[in-house]
């Protein structure tokens, strides 16, 4: 798993159908918790006063360089561009999608950390996440789990529950996946 400064240019982001990877970002940042009923356009022009707002200005080049590339060509409509940034840290207070943004942050992020799987999944997960861990899928749980190898004891133990985007309302149980679900101890 790599930490989300690790995400560089050619990294591909395993995207819901139709978005694009900025927009999996920014979903994945709020564990998806955006209001159904607010419009793709409102939530878009949030994340971007978010970003704008808490990315300094020294940053703009970081994300112009690093960042956007990293995510996709047009990332416009849920990331600012470096000249936003620029535009909207001199002189500019906190919006009510910036306070909007940074509650629903500060709930999905309690006692979690960010990371991104060898195939392109963003999620949350605990705190003491290690790189050598793994998402599981347990048959007939709702969430994926995170699980550490204990080669000496001859299974896995518990991390603890995850966030992955994409693999939450069961996209990933496809009938090739089902065949592979096998027994593992859990110690």
């Amino acid at each position: 798993m790599e930490s989300l400064l690790q995400i560089r240019h050619g990294h591909e982001i395993c995207t819901g159908q139709g978005e694009t990877p900025a927009e999996t970002l920014c979903r994945t940042l709020v564990a998806n918790a955006l209001p159904t009923d607010l419009p793709m356009a409102d939530c878009a022009k949030n994340f971007r006063s978010w970003w704008a707002f808490h990315l300094p200005p020294s940053c703009s080049d970081l994300v112009e360089h690093i960042l956007l590339p990293a995510l996709d060509e047009n990332t416009t409509r849920w990331l600012p561009s470096p000249d936003e940034i620029l535009d909207m840290t001199s002189g500019y207070s906190k919006t009510s999608e910036v306070f909007f943004i940074d509650s629903l942050i500060a709930t999905a992020w309690a006692y979690r950390a960010f990371f991104l799987t060898e195939e392109g999944y963003l999620g949350l997960g605990p705190q003491s996440l290690e790189s050598e861990d793994e998402v599981w899928l347990l048959e007939g749980g709702r969430t994926p789990f995170i699980l550490r190898s204990m080669p000496d004891q001859g299974g896995y133990t518990l991390v603890g529950e995850a966030y992955v985007y994409g693999m939450m309302f069961g996209e990933m149980m496809t009938t090739e996946m089902a065949e592979k679900i096998g027994s593992v101890r859990i110690c």
